[in-house]
C-alpha cells in the first residue's frame, strides 16, 4: 500500500502539505482535439459542456450537453442539435453557473429499443411542487428536477416524443443539487444494477445556509447518493405518490416512513461525477471539497462518508468546516468511511471525477483511474490496485496520486495554456475540465472555458523499424488470425509482444520475431475459445498500438474512425 502522506494527529490543522515524492511524472497523455462546439455565449466559458457519453445502441453517437440547455449529438463528425432544454423548459435555471441549468444526462442501457433516456436539471421555483423537502424548514429558491424522456425514434438525431417528471427537489441554494445520472454501463441483464439509475446529489447548500443539520440523516436526499428504479412505482410515502420504484435490495429499504429508502450511500458534500471500473463492478465518486480535500471514494452501499464532519482523512466542525482536526481518539467507533485518495488544495481546488480505465489505446494508463482538476487542468492517476486496498478502514492509508504529462500539437504544455490558447484569452484562470468514455473504453476531455472536446491517446516515438508502417489484423475463413504488417527495418528480435484477452485483462500470448526483412511480414495465431480481443504492441516501451478483433470476428470500433472494423489499420488508431 503506498500513501500520498501522513497525517499529524492531535494537533489542529488548517492544512497538509502532501509529500512531493508521489506527485512524480510518469505518464504521458496526448490530447488531440477532435472539435470546438457551438459559443453559447460570447465570453469564457464559451461552451459549458459538462456530460458527454455514448448512446447504448451501436451507432457509436456521442451526445453532450450545454448547462445553458443545448443536447448535442456528434454522428460520424457531424455535430447537431438533438433537444434544448432552454426551448422544451422555458421556466430552466442556468445561472450564476456553479452547477446551475442543464446538468446530466443518461441514457437507459436499452435506449435502442425504449427509447428512454433521462435529465437533470435546475428550475425557477414557480406554481410546480416538489415530492422531495428539505427535512427541516428553509427558505427555497430553486428546484432540481429528474425527467424521462421517451423518444419515438431512438436513431434518429433530433428528439421527437414524449416526457414525465420523476423527481422534483426543493432546494434552498444554488450550490450542489441534482449532479450526475448514471446507469452501470456494465452492467448485463442478469445483474442487480441492471436498468437503474444511480443519482449523486450534492449538499444542496446546506453549510452555506447555516444549516449542517440536514445532512448526516436518511430523512432526505441531500448529500446523497440515490439508487432508483426510474420504470418501477408508483410508491406513497408520507401521503406522496412518486413515480418510480425503490430496488427491494438498496440497503435502507427497511419499512421505515423515516428512513428514504432510495438512499445508496450518504456523507457527501457534492459527488459530482459516479464511475464504474469494468473489471469487477466497484463504484466510484469523485466528491468536491470544501476548504481543504479533494476526494476519491470507493461507494459502497449503506456506508457513511462523512460530510460535513469529515474531509479527506481529517476532521471538522460543520459550522466552520475550512479549520480541519485531527481524529478523535474513539473514530473507529463512529462508522465513517474515508476516501481511498485524496489531493488537497495546495495541488488544485476541485476534483474533476474520471474513469477506472481497461483501455488499450493508452497502455501505462491501463489499472489506473484518470482523473484531474477542473480548475488548474492538470490531469493525475491512481492505481487501482492501490485504490481497493485503501479501503481497509483505516483512515491513514490511501492510494499515491501521480501527476501525467499533457502533450498537445506535439509540445509538452498545460491544458490551462492550450485551453487559453483556444480560447485566444490568455487571462483565462481555469479549465473547466470533465472527462468521458467512449463504449470502447477510451478517453476523452472537455473543457468549459473554450468549448472544446478533445481525446486523450498514448504518446508514440518507437525506434527505427519497431514500429510498422502499417498493420493490419484479419480473421481468415478458416477461424485463424492473421496479423500482416510491413516494417522497413527489422532487428531480428522479438519486435512486437501479442496478448490475448478482455479489455483490461490482458494475458501474454506471445512474441513475434521479425526476420522478413523484405517486408510483408505475416503470422497466424489461432483465437481462443470466447469472445476475446487481440492486442499488438511495438516492443518499444514509447509506443504503443492496438488492434482489436474478437474470436468470433466482431470488431473493436473506435467512434471517431469510421471505416475501422474487423480489419484494422494503424491508421485506423
Amino acid at each position: 500500500m503506498k500513501s500520498i502522506g501522513r497525517i499529524a494527529v492531535g494537533v489542529v490543522a488548517q492544512f497538509v502539505i502532501l509529500t512531493s515524492s508521489a506527485w512524480s511524472q510518469t505518464v504521458t497523455v496526448v490530447g488531440e482535439d477532435v472539435l470546438a462546439l457551438p459559443a453559447s455565449a460570447g465570453a469564457p466559458p464559451l461552451a459549458r459542456v459538462n456530460v458527454l457519453r455514448e448512446a447504448p445502441d451501436g451507432t457509436h453517437r456521442l451526445f453532450l450537453n450545454d448547462l445553458r440547455g443545448a443536447f448535442y449529438v456528434l454522428d460520424g463528425g457531424t455535430l447537431s442539435t438533438y433537444l434544448d432544454l432552454a426551448i422544451e423548459i422555458p421556466n430552466l435555471k442556468t445561472s450564476p453557473g456553479l452547477g446551475s441549468g442543464f446538468v446530466s444526462f443518461a441514457f437507459d442501457p436499452e435506449f435502442a429499443a425504449s427509447g428512454l433516456f433521462y435529465t437533470a436539471h435546475t428550475e425557477f421555483v414557480d406554481v410546480a411542487v416538489p415530492n422531495l423537502e428539505p427535512a427541516i424548514p428553509t427558505t427555497i429558491i430553486q428546484h432540481a428536477v429528474l425527467t424521462e424522456w421517451a423518444s419515438t425514434s431512438p436513431a434518429a438525431n433530433v428528439f421527437a416524443g414524449t416526457r414525465r417528471e420523476l423527481m422534483r427537489i426543493a432546494s434552498p441554494h444554488r450550490f450542489h443539487n441534482i449532479q450526475e445520472i448514471a446507469f452501470n454501463p456494465y452492467a448485463t441483464p442478469t445483474d442487480p444494477d441492471y436498468r437503474l439509475l444511480f443519482i449523486g446529489n450534492g449538499d444542496y447548500g446546506s453549510i452555506e445556509i447555516v444549516e449542517p443539520n440536514q445532512l448526516q440523516r436518511l430523512d432526505t436526499i441531500w448529500g446523497t447518493v440515490l439508487r432508483i428504479d426510474p420504470l418501477g412505482g408508483p410508491f406513497t410515502r408520507g401521503g406522496i405518490t412518486y413515480d418510480y420504484g425503490i430496488p427491494s435490495d438498496n440497503p435502507f429499504v427497511d419499512g421505515d416512513s423515516d428512513t428514504f429508502d432510495e438512499i445508496y450511500a450518504y456523507g457527501f458534500r457534492n459527488t459530482h461525477r459516479l464511475a464504474w471500473d469494468p473489471a469487477n463492478g466497484n463504484l466510484y465518486g469523485s466528491d468536491i471539497g470544501q476548504g481543504n480535500f479533494e476526494e476519491i471514494n470507493l461507494i459502497v452501499p449503506g456506508r457513511n462518508y462523512g460530510w460535513p464532519l469529515r474531509e479527506g482523512s481529517m476532521a471538522l466542525d460543520p459550522l466552520v468546516p475550512e479549520i480541519v482536526f485531527a481524529l478523535p481518539l474513539d473514530d473507529a467507533t463512529l462508522g465513517f468511511t474515508y476516501p481511498v485518495a485524496f489531493y488537497d488544495h495546495g495541488t488544485g481546488s476541485a476534483i474533476a471525477g474520471g474513469f477506472p480505465y481497461r483501455g488499450v489505446g493508452i497502455l501505462d494508463l491501463n489499472g489506473k483511474f484518470l482523473f484531474g482538476d477542473i480548475v488548474t487542468g492538470e490531469i493525475f492517476h491512481a492505481d487501482i490496485a492501490d485504490l481497493e486496498a485503501a479501503d481497509d478502514g483505516d483512515p491513514t492509508t490511501f492510494a499515491t496520486i501521480t501527476s501525467a504529462v499533457f502533450v498537445h500539437g506535439g509540445l509538452s504544455s498545460t491544458l490551462l495554456q492550450v485551453v487559453r490558447d483556444a480560447a485566444a484569452d490568455q487571462g483565462i484562470g481555469r479549465t473547466d475540465l470533465r472527462f468521458a468514455l467512449d463504449a470502447g473504453g477510451e478517453l476523452l476531455i472537455t473543457t468549459k472555458q473554450d468549448g472544446f472536446i478533445r481525446r486523450l491517446v498514448a504518446s508514440t516515438g518507437a525506434g527505427p523499424g519497431r514500429a510498422p508502417t502499417t498493420m493490419r489484423v484479419e480473421r481468415l475463413p478458416a477461424g485463424d488470425l492473421e496479423l500482416r504488417w510491413n516494417a522497413p527495418a527489422c532487428s531480428g528480435a522479438a519486435d512486437f509482444a501479442v496478448f490475448e484477452g478482455s479489455i483490461g485483462n490482458w494475458t501474454s500470448h506471445q512474441s513475434v520475431i521479425c526476420t522478413d526483412t523484405a517486408g510483408d511480414l505475416r503470422e497466424t495465431l489461432p483465437p481462443a475459445a470466447g469472445n476475446r480481443y487481440y492486442l499488438v504492441v511495438p516492443i518499444d516501451a514509447q509506443s504503443e498500438g492496438s488492434f482489436g478483433v474478437d474470436s468470433s470476428g466482431a470488431e473493436r470500433f473506435r467512434p471517431a474512425t469510421a471505416g475501422c472494423r474487423a480489419v484494422q489499420d494503424l491508421t485506423c488508431l
